[in-house]
């Protein structure tokens, strides 16, 4: 974010003047939000944007006009401009721009308000149409950058708006991260219980913070955060990620990935079904969001780790993201090109002594295509593998009366998740008495079951069959 008092006061130093525009209204559509600022000098340069486009220019236009006409009009401006029908831009809303005029008498009252802005974000009040009059105010300064206060004056928050980010875990990942965030408006709060970890220098928009239980670091999170986990223990991501995502209150929160935590996928399946078995009957759900693909070196097989989810007879959605993933996006890689081909395929243009390397008199136009056979092999081992556990997933909900879900676009995936919650909080338990006791059942005993509605066009799912549980 450019700093505006500093640049003013810069610019009043070595311009003699500056227009301060701001975005302070907008209805609909519009390039920017409110509090949205640009600084111009007499010359037509700026520092900062309001979104470009016609809005911008005519802006430019008029802090112009304003400095040149120093005397002659007033230092405050407002423009109220319908964005669509006046200036032709696709935004279509309404927006007000202010433009307020400082000259070299001003710099004593920008003085104050550029120290302020360096030392941090900070509040103003001012009157309306009298914005020269601002006053540093206690206060919180979270919120927009222009808004109307009740009483009818102005609140206006300036300086670096910086986005919380907890990052969890100092090795060589969460270093390479840290200078790759040094440069972009987050406030990093580096966390990591091996003090020694934290190189000797980090940057200026980072904190470290060390501890013996980095769970509890994410109560003093703010809601709106940013979560990153990448900790030395793969144990430690999955508690970091768990009690973020329970805390529904993260923007984001993402863990870095790897073979053996994809791996884990069958032990959490047996984790799940350890912990259903003492949950009452119809509360025993299961929803995965995953590919589903196994990846080997995992303590159980994917096989055995249903089986033992069948036992638990929990209801099992499934939402498996591979359709999404593997949605080919032509114009973004396209398999061929067309063009005109280089000289170096003919040998008489390569060598013609008049023309320069690289050129010819007589071009060659044709297509190239781009052929990389160990990634399709690739690609294709990984389709088939998709496809081979989407059927087994796909009869593993249908087996627990519930659903597979495959997505092809990230809105999708949400939508079905919501659907997934409505199926669960629409589940009945529905007993009956076997006509064989289960007292006579074998151990692990698999019953199949039907259920089936007289009521027509009613639509039910429940589960095709159980495992008989053991008696005590």
């Amino acid at each position: 974010m450019t700093p505006v008092w500093p640049t003013i006061e810069r610019f009043l130093a070595e311009h003699g003047a500056a227009v301060l525009v701001t975005l302070a209204e907008s209805a609909g559509s519009s390039p920017r939000e409110v509090g949205a600022r640009m600084v111009v000098r007499p010359d037509g340069r700026f520092s900062g944007t309001i979104g470009g486009g016609a809005l911008e220019w005519l802006a430019l236009a008029e802090a112009q006009q304003m400095m040149a006409s120093s005397g002659k009009t007033a230092a405050f401006r407002r423009l109220n401009k319908a964005l669509g029908p006046e200036l032709g831009q696709c935004c279509g809303g309404r927006v007000v721009v202010t433009l307020e005029r400082f000259e070299g008498r001003d710099l004593d009252k920008v003085v104050p308000l550029a120290a302020a802005e360096r030392s941090g974000r900070f509040l103003t009040v001012s009157e309306p149409g009298q914005p020269m009059r601002r006053s540093l105010a206690t206060g919180t300064p979270g919120g927009p950058g222009y808004a109307k206060l009740p009483d009818g004056r102005i609140a206006e928050r300036f300086g670096p708006s910086a986005t919380p980010l907890y990052l969890f875990g100092a090795g060589h990942v969460g270093q390479s991260l840290v200078l790759a965030l040094a440069p972009l408006p987050f406030a990093v709060t580096w966390i990591d219980p091996r003090p020694a970890s934290f190189p000797s220098h980090v940057p200026g928009n980072v904190t470290c913070r060390t501890g013996t239980d980095p769970v509890r670091a994410l109560e003093a999170a703010p809601a709106g955060a940013f979560v990153a986990v990448m900790t030395h223990s793969h144990a430690l991501d999955l508690d970091l990620a768990a009690a973020a995502l329970l805390a529904r209150r993260f923007a984001y929160v993402g863990v870095i990935g790897s073979a053996s935590k994809r791996a884990r996928f069958a032990d959490a399946i047996v984790a799940a079904a350890d912990q259903l078995q003492d949950r009452p009957e119809g509360s025993r759900h299961v929803v995965f969001i995953t590919d589903g693909v196994e990846t080997p070196s995992g303590k159980i097989d994917k096989l055995q780790a249903i089986k033992r989810l069948a036992a638990a007879r929990a209801t099992v959605h499934i939402i498996s993201y591979t359709e999404f993933v593997l949605q080919k996006d032509a114009k973004k890689n396209p398999p061929f090109e067309t063009g005109q081909l280089p000289t170096s395929h003919d040998p008489i243009s390569n060598n013609d002594p008049t023309m320069p390397p690289g050129q010819t008199r007589s071009p060659t136009y044709g297509v190239t295509v781009r052929f990389d056979p160990a990634m399709r092999r690739q690609r294709k081992a990984y389709e088939a593998d998709v496809k081979k556990s989407q059927q087994v997933l796909g009869a593993l909900a249908d087996e627990t009366g519930g659903r597979i879900y495959l997505p092809k676009a990230g809105d999708e995936m949400i939508a079905q998740a919501r659907e997934a919650a409505r199926e669960i909080g629409s589940e009945y338990v529905v007993t009956y008495r076997p006509k064989r006791p289960l007292a006579l059942a074998r151990k692990g005993e698999y019953r199949r079951i039907e259920v089936a509605s007289r009521r027509v066009g009613l639509t039910l799912r429940s589960r095709r069959g159980y495992v008989v549980p053991s008696q005590p």
